[in-house]
């Protein structure tokens, strides 16, 4: 059984430190663009459309970064090369698996300045 040399090079506290970012990261664009979503009274379709292209381009612009990136070789120095999402992340699941939490705060954000902003 042979094992997978980019398999042991995974750092548990450097993919937490990813992930907290990341987390970070869609919280933040979900709040502002929620905020802005709701100043600009958007409603509909529109509003969903403002969330599914602000996470979107989000999404691209991390996977960009991370298949850019050379991954440093845990033992022996060196890059490991364009090991792309992989080299970052356990999984490309756990970046589209934010979607119903990055949605929720969007639309309490979204609720909340369109009321404040259009209603009072």
């Amino acid at each position: 059984m042979s094992v997978n040399v980019v398999d042991e090079m995974y750092l548990g506290d450097a993919m937490q430190k990813n992930l907290k970012v990341l987390t970070y990261m869609r919280v933040l664009l979900a709040v502002t663009f929620g905020a802005v979503a709701g100043i600009l009274g958007l409603t509909g379709s529109a509003g969903f459309a403002l969330w599914g292209g602000s996470f979107g381009l989000a999404s691209v612009l991390v996977v960009v970064k991370a298949t850019a990136a050379q991954v440093p070789r845990a033992v022996g120095g060196g890059t490991v090369g364009n090991s792309g999402f992989a080299g970052f992340f356990a999984s490309g699941w756990n970046h589209l698996t934010a979607l119903s939490q990055s949605f929720l705060t969007y639309v309490l954000f979204w609720t909340l300045f369109r009321n404040v902003a259009h209603v009072y």
